[in-house]
């Protein structure tokens, strides 16, 4: 994911806070880009939608594939990645 810019003003664009709040670190009580929160409305919208198909027949290769995409990262701190949880070493 790639932010806007490194202005600060343009940076508020990619956040859904209001217009008068003024956060010095993004993240620490849950705001998130808004497009990491389109992403996962996309997600919970799949398993409102179809619940049994998404836990049922879906979750494990989803897990997998993250695993698999977080896995990717250079320098990963991963000790252990179990079926529904992945444990990093910090």
């Amino acid at each position: 994911m790639r932010l806007a810019h490194r202005e600060p003003r343009a940076w508020k664009k990619n956040f859904l806070l209001e217009s008068d709040i003024h956060f010095l670190n993004y993240g620490s009580y849950g705001a998130c880009p808004r497009s990491v929160f389109e992403e996962y409305q996309r997600i919970q919208l799949e398993l409102e939608r179809q619940p049994v198909r998404f836990l049922g027949r879906e979750f494990r290769d989803r897990m997998a594939g993250a695993r698999r995409e977080l896995a990717a990262y250079p320098d990963a701190p991963f000790v252990a990645c179990r079926s529904n949880a992945v444990y990093l070493n910090r």
